[in-house]
């Protein structure tokens, strides 16, 4: 039997039969990749619509979803903005660009767009494997698209891009090869891939200490960044590695 499509919306209203009352319940939703087009800043549940074949509507928490909170990416409010205008600056992005961010965070997604800063990304794609992270983007840029999981989830249809920004590296679950590899064929001729974390290395080692589950990597160094940038058809523009900020841009040869 094809599985059904799944769409999403915000509505708080529950609908009978819920997950608990269905005759067999499964042990596991498999959701990805889902298209998110809702706003909603606390999300505690999801209404589901399953089509065409099924009429029944599901109402799931973030519990079912196996939903991981990625809140502490976000650095304080008073954390100042200026290595996040850095990091957007060494993209070199041009008018009308088209623009991809992995695990983005609402913080850098607005910096991104504020038009105060000069030419704004004409599209903008992020995915993340949190809903809820996705949820306050939306809620933030409704007119960001968004999708749950990888790489591998991003349709083919919105690249190419001039610019991949990927803000939380460590908590990928991939080498800083794969990475580039994965990414190079999304991007366009001269197009940028900028890794970055705004609070630095310093951060990670506390956070892998912290959510050793979620941060499975440390910040690659200048030799490792090096080999994978020569091997994958990259090179390195600019490289900053200090405690409190860190900063890889690599342009596609």
């Amino acid at each position: 039997m094809a599985t059904p499509s799944l769409s999403l919306s915000s509505s708080p209203v529950s609908l009978l039969p819920t997950l608990s009352s269905l005759p067999h319940k499964p042990k596991t939703l498999n959701l990805k990749p889902l298209s998110l087009s809702y706003k909603r800043r606390h999300l505690t549940s999801l209404h589901l619509h399953c089509a065409p074949s099924i009429s029944t509507s599901l109402l799931v928490t973030h519990q079912d979803l196996n939903e991981r909170d990625w809140s502490f990416v976000e650095p304080p409010s008073e954390h100042p903005r200026q290595q996040l205008r850095q990091v957007i600056n060494s993209a070199s992005l041009p008018s009308f660009s088209r623009v991809l961010v992995a695990l983005p965070t609402p913080r850098f997604i607005d910096e991104l767009l504020d038009p105060v800063h000069g030419a704004e990304p004409q599209h903008v794609v992020a995915y993340h494997e949190s809903l809820l992270m996705l949820s306050n983007v939306k809620e933030s840029r409704d007119e960001v698209r968004c999708f749950q999981g990888d790489v591998t989830t991003v349709p083919a249809k919105f690249a190419p891009f001039d610019a991949i920004f990927v803000c939380y590296f460590p908590g990928m679950g991939v080498s800083v090869g794969e990475l580039l590899r994965s990414h190079a064929s999304l991007c366009s001729s001269g197009s940028r891939v900028v890794i970055f974390v705004e609070q630095g290395r310093g951060t990670i080692k506390i956070h892998r200490q912290q959510f050793p589950d979620m941060v499975t990597s440390d910040l690659p160094d200048l030799k490792t960044v090096e080999k994978a940038a020569a091997t994958n058809g990259f090179k390195i523009i600019e490289f900053v590695d200090e405690p409190t900020f860190y900063v890889a841009v690599l342009g596609l040869l």
